[in-house]
C-alpha cells in the first residue's frame, strides 16, 4: 500500500519544517539568531528583520508550542481556504507583531525592543479560526475540545504570565503585544475578508 504524500502537504506543514529546519540552524551559530531577529534599533536599515524574526525561536519549548499551535489552526484554516491566505494572514501577522512590539515600546509600556519567534503569526491565524471556526472541534493533546475553549486557555494563559502568577519560560520575556495585537488583527482579517466565502 503506497503512501499518500499529498495529504500531508500543505503550506502550514511546509512552514512548520522551514522554521524547524531554521532552529536547528540556530543552534550551530550563534550569529544566524543576531542577524535575522526582529530589532528596532536595525529593522530601518534591514526591513526584511520583520518576516525574518517569526523563523527563529529562543528554546526548543517555545518551538513546539508555535508548531503545534500553527499545525492545528493553520491546517483548519487551509481546509477552507487556499494556501495562499494562509501564507498572507501568517506573514502579515508577523509584521502586525513587529509594529505592535515598536507601539508598546515607544509607549513605554514594556517591551525590550527586540523579538525572535513566531508566536505573533500563530496568534494571527488563530484569531482568524476563532472567528470562523469557534464551535468547530479540534484534538489538543488527544482530547477534543471546540476552538472556543482553546480561546479561553489562550486567554488564561497570557492573563497568568502578564500578571506573574505564571511564567512558562522563567527569566524570558513574552512579548505579550505579539501575541494580542496579531491575534486582534486576525480576527478583523476574518471578518472583512474572509467570512463571507465560508457562507
Amino acid at each position: 500500500m503506497s503512501l499518500d504524500l499529498k495529504r500531508y502537504i500543505s503550506a502550514t506543514n511546509i512552514l512548520i519544517v522551514i522554521i524547524i529546519l531554521t532552529f536547528i540552524i540556530q543552534t550551530w551559530d550563534d550569529g544566524y539568531r543576531e542577524a535575522f531577529r526582529f530589532s528596532i534599533t536595525e529593522v530601518i536599515n534591514q526591513p526584511y528583520r520583520i518576516f525574518t524574526h517569526v523563523f527563529l525561536h529562543g528554546h526548543p519549548i517555545h518551538l513546539f508550542q508555535n508548531m503545534y499551535a500553527l499545525f492545528i489552526f493553520g491546517n483548519l484554516l487551509e481546509s477552507k481556504f487556499n494556501s495562499k491566505e494562509l501564507l498572507k494572514l501568517f506573514f502579515l501577522g508577523g509584521f502586525v507583531g513587529a509594529i505592535s512590539m515598536t507601539i508598546v515600546l515607544v509607549l513605554g509600556l514594556g517591551g525590550s525592543g527586540t523579538a525572535i519567534g513566531a508566536s505573533d503569526s500563530v496568534s494571527a491565524v488563530f484569531g482568524a479560526c476563532v472567528l470562523l471556526f469557534l464551535n468547530t472541534n479540534i484534538e489538543v493533546f488527544f482530547i477534543k475540545m471546540k476552538v472556543r475553549t482553546a480561546l479561553i486557555l489562550f486567554l488564561i494563559y497570557e492573563a497568568l504570565d502578564i500578571f506573574n502568577i505564571f511564567k512558562p519560560f522563567p527569566g524570558v520575556n513574552i512579548a505579550h503585544a505579539a501575541h494580542i495585537g496579531p491575534f486582534i488583527f486576525g480576527y478583523l482579517y476574518a471578518r472583512f475578508f474572509l467570512r463571507a466565502s465560508i457562507k
